[in-house]
């Protein structure tokens, strides 16, 4: 683990110790190691920084923290979206189911887009009020430097 990623984890800790609520994770299915869901061995680290970028993002979320959500975001994001809408559309979705309260990882892609990665995840989210299934699109690079490309949230 590069010390990037040490500090992203870290961060992601303190931010969590420091909100204003803790989050219970009591998942009944812990997620595989990367071995066993057939990561190749070379991108082992950077699909750990994604999953790590996906709990922040719930973390920040929570928080209603969504400049930092935006702050994340890859280029291709920005020239989508700009941070008003993004904040607009997160301030809605986190009115309407409250806060996380349970990830679970029920997907995953990885592209070669070398030098980067291209990481998805498919999360099965529990919040007080609903469960959702998202998506997140992350661009990893070499460095474990992480940039969200697309968010996008279904269910009720």
């Amino acid at each position: 683990m590069t010390a990037r990623a040490i500090a992203l984890f870290l961060a992601a800790v303190l931010v969590a110790c420091t909100g204003p609520q803790a989050r219970p994770y009591d998942s009944l299915s812990p997620l595989p190691a990367p071995s066993q869901l057939d990561i190749p061995v070379q991108f082992a680290s950077r699909y750990a920084a994604a999953q790590t970028a996906t709990t922040l993002f719930h973390v920040r979320f929570d928080q209603r923290n969504f400049s930092r959500i935006y702050a994340m975001a890859d280029e291709s994001f920005r020239a989508a979206t700009n941070e008003a809408d993004l904040t607009a559309r997160l301030t809605a979705l986190r009115d309407r189911v409250g806060m996380s309260r349970d990830e679970n990882e029920v997907g995953v892609d990885i592209v070669d887009r070398s030098p980067d990665v291209l990481i998805t995840l498919v999360m099965e989210t529990t919040f007080d009020n609903a469960t959702l299934t998202e998506t997140f699109v992350w661009r990893v690079t070499p460095s474990e430097m992480i940039f969200l490309v697309r968010y996008e949230s279904r269910g009720p």
